[in-house]
C-alpha cells in the first residue's frame, strides 16, 4: 500500500519517528511548506503511480 503524508511538518516537526507508518507500506512524506499546495503534490503521487 502506498501511504502519503501532505504535511509531514505539522504531523511530525522532527520529534516523532515515521517508522511504524513505514511498516504498513510505501511511505512519502511531503513537508507541507513549500509553495506547490495540496492539489500539487496530489497530482504529482497520481503521476507516479500511473508510470
Amino acid at each position: 500500500m502506498k501511504i502519503v503524508v501532505l504535511d509531514g511538518y505539522t504531523e511530525n516537526p522532527g520529534d516523532l519517528s515515521w517508522d511504524g507508518l513505514k511498516a504498513f507500506g510505501e511511505l512519502t512524506v511531503h513537508d507541507g511548506r513549500k509553495r506547490e499546495g495540496v492539489a500539487g503534490r496530489r497530482a504529482a503521487e497520481r503521476g507516479k503511480q500511473m508510470r
